[in-house]
């Protein structure tokens, strides 16, 4: 017995079995990865971390590509169903093949930011995006259009189009149809009655 009245324990030299991390309330209900803030458009918050601004100490622009094409990424995986790696595993890809990007109002670290995504069009085997960011609680920070194409064999000299599935092509016209309802003050899908 040890002073203290606890028993004493000897060092084994290995560390106890953790136990397994247990997802909690909302975690749990979406998996653990990113929620979107409103689904009408589909929209993404974040943060501007410090390591994202430059030395005037604001966003570098830079960054607010990875932050489009994240929120891009993340609308794949809600409204089609198929993250990008899940994509790569079917022998596909989803490669951006243009891109611009308007600043209207700086970000410094710390601020949020809303991404919004629209489809602005759907051709046989390209999709183009709207990608619209917000800083929380004031106005449009940037806006963009993402260009990209649906290809498969991407790790071969025999890359191609890839046209869109039927099924992928129904879920995209009907998320276009559900951004035409924004306007009337719809911003989620539990608000859409009939599509």
């Amino acid at each position: 017995m040890c002073r203290h009245g606890g028993s004493r324990r000897r060092w084994t030299g290995r560390r106890p079995a953790r136990r397994p991390h247990r997802l909690t309330g909302s975690q749990a209900a979406t998996g653990g990865g990113q929620r979107p803030q409103r689904d009408i458009p589909f929209t993404l918050r974040r943060r501007l971390n410090w390591g994202d601004s430059d030395t005037a100490e604001i966003g570098y622009a830079g960054r607010f590509v990875d932050f489009a094409v994240e929120a891009v990424e993340v609308w794949w995986e809600a409204v089609l169903g198929i993250n990008w790696y899940g994509l790569k595993r079917q022998g596909m890809g989803n490669p951006m093949v243009g891109l611009k990007l308007d600043f209207h109002s700086p970000l410094v670290a710390g601020d949020r930011m809303d991404v919004a995504v629209r489809i602005e069009h759907l051709g046989r085997a390209s999709i183009g995006y709207r990608v619209d960011g917000y800083k929380v609680g004031g106005g449009l920070s940037f806006s963009g259009r993402l260009d990209h194409a649906l290809v498969d064999d991407v790790h071969s000299a025999a890359i191609r189009a890839h046209p869109f599935p039927d099924e992928w092509r129904r879920l995209i016209d009907g998320y276009r149809r559900e951004c035409e309802l924004e306007p009337q003050g719809v911003r989620s899908r539990r608000a859409v009655l009939d599509f």
